[in-house]
């Protein structure tokens, strides 16, 4: 019979640990703890405890996916611990993600800088003296657009600079 000093240590910890973790506390492999726990009949601990790990923790894993250009796409993910997180601490992956500041694509919410506000295309403006692509940045309307508009009030003017050749 082998002799074993570590068991009596470690026997209250068989199943309520898991097996590396006993293992790495005592200093033999996870196969032998395993053996043993198996030998005294006792049922190992199937899954992490989901407690131990709060919905911060949840958020920065969630997070650490998007920046590591995983998908982001529930169907996508093969993480199924992290999908456990999701569920236990936030109903679901789409609310974690959306509760991490994600979309579900793992682009960001916030816009790195904001798109300013189109003006309308008026009658004043097809006048003015802006050229189509001047008026395309301006108002969002192709030039193309413009270009039909203005021929359609009947304002001819030349789109090209012409070099001052004096």
């Amino acid at each position: 019979m082998r002799i074993r000093p570590w068991l009596p240590r470690v026997r209250p910890l068989l199943g309520v640990l898991t097996d590396a973790e006993i293992g790495r506390r005592v200093g033999v492999s996870t196969w032998i703890v395993r053996g043993e726990r198996a030998r005294l009949g006792l049922k190992g601990r199937t899954g992490r405890d989901l407690d131990d790990i709060g919905p911060e923790e949840t958020l920065r894993r969630v997070r650490a996916r998007s920046k590591a250009s995983e998908p982001m796409r529930q169907g996508q993910v093969r993480n199924a611990h992290l999908l456990a997180l999701c569920r236990r601490h936030f109903g679901g992956w789409y609310q974690a993600v959306v509760a991490a500041g994600l979309r579900p694509d793992g682009k960001s919410r916030e816009r790195a800088t904001p798109t300013p506000k189109k003006r309308p295309l008026t009658p004043a403006l097809l006048r003015g003296p802006k050229t189509a692509a001047e008026l395309e940045q301006l108002t969002g309307v192709s030039r193309v657009a413009i270009r039909h508009r203005r021929r359609a009030l009947g304002i001819v003017r030349s789109e090209r600079a012409k070099a001052d050749r004096s």
